[in-house]
């Protein structure tokens, strides 16, 4: 089971047949061919930032030859904002089904989710998964959520990190 973006991943490319490198070969075997492919590092920060990911970023989040990591603080595009008693009233655009889920923080950009329910019950992954917001209640929120639609990029669990985003054209 290889990895989605193996065929673009600069690391993969690198280390996967580099035989000096044992490290980095073990390292692409679990992350971008075995069971830790979600936990990616290097897949999460092109999902978070929407460009890609430094070539001497590890899966595992550090850098290759320093054993350090690398430090992202300052490359979010927006400030994100905590909410504390936030709640979304949300449904998948391509079926009737309606959930609630925490709203952990919300920015310019995007809003940070906790699920009520879980994930694989609720058949929705990364990718192209829209989302409706069909109401939400988020006292204290310095940025208002105008936007009714987001977009599922990333996934932890029980945590969702969706982008707002406009509607995908119907075929």
């Amino acid at each position: 089971m290889l990895c989605k973006s193996s065929n673009n991943c600069a690391f993969y490319r690198t280390h996967r047949y580099k035989a000096s490198s044992k490290q980095y070969r073990l390292l692409a075997e679990s992350y971008c061919e075995g069971d830790l492919q979600p936990r990616c590092r290097r897949a999460l920060y092109e999902a978070e930032f929407s460009k890609e990911a430094p070539e001497e970023l590890a899966p595992n989040g550090y850098l290759v030859e320093t054993n350090k990591k690398l430090r992202v603080e300052n490359t979010r595009k927006f400030k994100r904002h905590s909410i504390k008693n936030g709640i979304c009233l949300l449904q998948t655009l391509d079926t009737a089904r309606t959930f609630s889920a925490w709203v952990v923080d919300v920015s310019e950009g995007g809003i940070q989710l906790q699920l009520n329910a879980d994930p694989d019950e609720l058949k929705i992954g990364p990718g192209k998964t829209q989302l409706k917001i069909l109401g939400c209640s988020a006292p204290d929120t310095p940025i208002p959520i105008t936007k009714d639609i987001i977009k599922l990029v990333w996934q932890n669990n029980q945590f969702l990190g969706c982008r707002f985003a406009e509607p995908l054209p119907a075929l």
